[in-house]
């Protein structure tokens, strides 16, 4: 396998990039040779790591060289690279979202959250267009109610504007419980804290992942 790519992105904080990234890195570590990158100004991932038992392996990633360095020196190892990139735009920002094989975009009903996501996908059509590339972008419905069954046929249904040609969406939908809120502080992620409902719909969004990078 060559080195993947997987980038959890948002123009807007508070999304729910980084529990998901968590998440994911946790879960997907189990499985492959995985290296997580912490780019968020926060550093909430990175918190996070600090404070497990056993940390997953992370590394620190200053400028868009380091990233593009890092990509080179992976090559042919069957590396899976997990980044938690902070809202900004940048040429770093840019380039792991050029050199990205799947970028996940958690989203929740609210307005500033959909504003975001006109702001990013502004930005993900000149990355496209300038490089002439491919890339898979896809929403994740995130932090909704457990009763919730419209948000993501309205989110669904919202793709077909121009302005999202190149956005597809996880069946998986992220529903909100108290697990969440004792993430950070735990070092725990969600399926370390329970083996119900909330660790069944994390598994569920890991299956999906690895489907969109044929591993």
């Amino acid at each position: 396998m060559e080195t993947k790519v997987i980038t959890f992105a948002h123009k807007k904080g508070g999304t729910g990039k980084t529990s998901n990234c968590i998440n994911a890195a946790v879960e997907l570590s189990k499985e492959f040779d995985t290296i997580v990158v912490d780019l968020d100004s926060l550093k909430q991932t990175t918190k996070f790591n600090n404070r497990r038992s056993k940390p997953f392996n992370q590394v620190e990633i200053s400028d868009h060289k380091g990233f593009i360095e890092l990509i080179k020196n992976t090559q042919g190892e069957g590396k899976l690279i997990i980044v938690d990139l902070g809202g900004y735009d940048s040429d770093l920002s840019r380039y792991v979202l050029l050199l990205t094989d799947l970028i996940i975009i958690p989203l929740s009903k609210s307005d500033n959250d959909l504003d975001g996501l006109v702001e990013f996908s502004s930005i993900m059509q000149e990355v496209i267009e300038t490089q002439d590339t491919d890339i898979k972008c896809k929403i994740l419905v995130n932090r909704v109610h457990h009763a919730d069954t419209k948000t993501h046929k309205l989110l669904k249904d919202s793709l077909s504007a121009p302005a999202f040609k190149k956005f597809d969406i996880f069946d998986t939908v992220i529903r909100e419980n108290r697990y969440y809120g004792e993430m950070l502080g735990t070092g725990k992620a969600i399926t370390e804290h329970t083996s119900g409902t909330p660790a069944i719909l994390v598994n569920n969004l890991i299956k999906e992942i690895k489907k969109d990078l044929g591993v």
